[in-house]
């Protein structure tokens, strides 16, 4: 089940979507004035992500709790719900959840996971449900065809997809969740005095890039080390050539050549935003614009955007 791709999104009562069924490409674009709610579309894949992750509450709790995530606009009397859903492939994660009932939750704007489904559409066939969740009620369908009920204790603000760590009886559930938990999201970098783009790091070999860019140097020096085989060049704006070779990162100007990098790539974090003195912090900026673009042609398929 690795590479699984994303070919629709689905969101319900969540911000300024009403009801949408978004479907995705290899390469989706959404374009819009100000306003129109394109931040709310990458928002919830964000909690998608969360709920996979573990901390769909957490994070929810950021944006300002359940009243600030549901529908924003006219609503109709009953219960407020806003609803989740993503289609892999053949496979779909849907979440459902609302605002607490008196004394149901230990903060009251905390979100209740009212359902969870985990299916499987089957060409010319009834498409299978491999989990279901209804409140504290979880029934899984095993490798044997056969609905178990999981005697898995989950709190309302906690998710099943998280919660379900079986890869001998469910492995299924498990592919799903951590092709999410891979999901990135680059957007707006920090770079205030403590970002972490600024905190020197340890190096150890690191494919993609986490979501804060904490890791940059170790992705770059790993690109360079395992990737396949060309370098990594590019020129900022002031017209100085930045060229990888054999591990080193090099600055060319003038025809002299300066080694600005160890193969470890744990100073490059250091030198390209913290030592002024031996690399202006122009040039560092414009560099990482390089290095990011030289990134996501590299490995695409890590990073949403």
């Amino acid at each position: 089940m690795d590479g699984l791709s994303i070919k629709e999104l689905r969101v319900r009562d969540y911000r300024s979507a009403r009801r949408l069924r978004l479907p995705f490409y290899d390469l989706t674009i959404t374009v819009g004035k100000n306003g129109t709610g394109k931040s709310n579309l990458y928002r919830s894949l964000m909690l998608l992500a969360a709920a996979a992750n573990g901390d769909f509450a957490k994070v929810l709790a950021a944006e300002g709790g359940m009243p600030s995530a549901l529908w924003a606009g006219r609503r109709m009397k009953g219960s407020v719900r806003m609803a989740l859903g993503i289609t892999l492939d053949d496979w779909t994660y849907d979440i459902e959840c609302g605002l607490p009932a008196p004394a149901e939750a230990a903060l009251p704007f905390d979100p209740m996971v009212r359902s969870e489904v985990v299916g499987l559409r089957r060409h010319g066939k009834t498409p299978a449900t491999v989990m279901e969740r209804r409140g504290p009620s979880i029934m899984l369908r095993g490798r044997d065809g056969q609905q178990t009920h999981l005697p898995l204790h989950v709190l309302p603000t906690e998710t099943a997809l998280s919660a379900i760590r079986d890869p001998e009886r469910f492995p299924e559930l498990l592919a799903i969740a951590d092709v999410i938990r891979g999901w990135r999201f680059y957007h707006q970098f920090r770079t205030d005095t403590f970002s972490p783009l600024r905190q020197p790091q340890v190096g150890v070999c690191t494919p993609t890039m986490s979501s804060d860019g904490t890791d940059v140097a170790a992705v770059l020096q790993s690109v360079i080390t395992i990737g396949d085989g060309f370098g990594i060049a590019d020129t900022d704006e002031a017209g100085h050539a930045f060229q990888y070779e054999a591990g080193h990162l090099f600055q060319s100007e003038a025809g002299r050549r300066s080694d600005l990098m160890s193969a470890t790539g744990v100073a490059l974090l250091q030198i390209g935003l913290n030592d002024v003195s031996r690399f202006e912090r122009g040039q560092a900026g414009s560099f990482f614009v390089a290095a990011e673009r030289r990134l996501r042609r590299l490995s695409p398929e890590s990073s949403i955007r």
